[in-house]
């Protein structure tokens, strides 16, 4: 019998999850909730069979439901996602998982007796370059690990806020560009080069004003484990790039960037030509599945891990416990802004 799955908000990025269920064999969307009934209609225009649902609560049945996708705005996540582990269904759910560490806190409490597989939406993590750039790293390809940075720029203007209340306030949000734009870039950080020890953090609004009560920009340093430092600057007040971003790991032996989903190998001339064949086995592979090209291509790998996982009974690749590490090290980066100093990264649930 198939998965019978529940989609949980219908805006942006609803058809994404949309069309991979669509295209996964051994399940089906068999029901959508909105409070907006004009979003409801326009994702499942072209799917009568689908039920649509107002309130959520009346899908938390697992003689009904077998998983739960949570897509809701940001502070409604913790509530759908506790609601459907107190229920016995499986749960995905996008990020960020909760908008405060208060909220993570309760959600790490409901998944230590979680009875169902809960997973998140880290999608970066199955793209394929990115899994070949934590290779070179991990096997030590790139020689000693010196430095990691990240640069982020895109835009996020007036219309972009006035499509939903919720956008650019720290109730319902959490923050601005660090917890909703660039959250995947830091994902993509701790995926390649591992545990975090301690980190800095300065925010700004540039150019917002009083659109949004939150940071548009935001710089500083990240300290990993391993010893490998970490910087980064993100932005979404940039109105000549409306989606760039580059992380460049350097090592000993060899420097790696990825700009814009592309590779750039620089290093001695067999070195170079040995991490440049493993790129090159995907260079066929590219990103035109997704709904919008900065979700990049991974987002329909995602879901269907989480599906695997479970028909199979097993883990994600993105559980939402390594999710809530994710979400944590940008909440950790507010509070170093706020307190204007440098702290560890050590929430109590990092050691999961």
């Amino acid at each position: 019998m198939k998965l019978r799955c529940a989609l949980i908000g219908c805006g942006t990025i609803a058809p994404t999850h949309l069309n991979a269920i669509d295209n996964y064999p051994n399940a089906d969307v068999v029901a959508v909730c909105d409070i907006r009934s004009e979003r409801m209609q326009a994702l499942v225009i072209n799917h009568p069979d689908i039920k649509q649902v107002a309130d959520y609560n009346d899908l938390l049945d697992k003689s009904i439901i077998d998983v739960i996708v949570v897509l809701t705005e940001h502070d409604q996540h913790l509530p759908v996602v506790q609601g459907a582990l107190n229920a016995g269904i499986h749960v995905l759910c996008e990020k960020p998982v909760a908008v405060n560490l208060l909220q993570l806190d309760s959600l790490m409490q409901a998944l230590k007796i979680k009875k169902s597989i809960a997973g998140g939406v880290f999608q970066h993590r199955f793209e394929p370059y990115n899994i070949v750039l934590k290779e070179c790293y991990n096997s030590g390809l790139l020689g000693t690990g010196l430095t990691i940075t990240l640069e982020h720029r895109c835009l996020r203007a007036a219309d972009y806020y006035n499509q939903d209340k919720w956008r650019g306030t720290l109730k319902h949000e959490g923050g601005s560009v660090l917890i909703n734009q660039s959250i995947h870039f830091f994902d993509l950080l701790l995926f390649i080069a591992g545990d975090i020890q301690s980190l800095s953090c300065s925010l700004a609004n540039r150019t917002h004003g009083d659109l949004i009560e939150t940071e548009d920009s935001a710089v500083g340093t990240l300290k990993f484990k391993s010893g490998l430092l970490g910087s980064f600057a993100v932005t979404s007040s940039s109105q000549c790039e409306s989606w760039s971003y580059r992380i460049t790991l350097a090592g000993s032996k060899a420097t790696v960037i990825i700009a814009d989903g592309k590779p750039m190998v620089v290093a001695d001339d067999t070195l170079k030509q040995i991490i440049e064949d493993k790129f090159k086995r995907h260079l066929n592979l590219d990103n035109d599945s997704a709904e919008k090209h900065y979700y990049g291509g991974g987002h329909s790998d995602n879901i269907c891990d989480f599906l695997d996982a479970v028909i199979n009974n097993s883990n994600p690749k993105v559980t939402l416990e390594s999710a809530s590490i994710s979400t944590a090290l940008i909440h950790y980066l507010y509070k170093s802004a706020q307190l204007k100093q440098t702290i560890n990264f050590n929430p109590p649930y990092l050691e999961i």
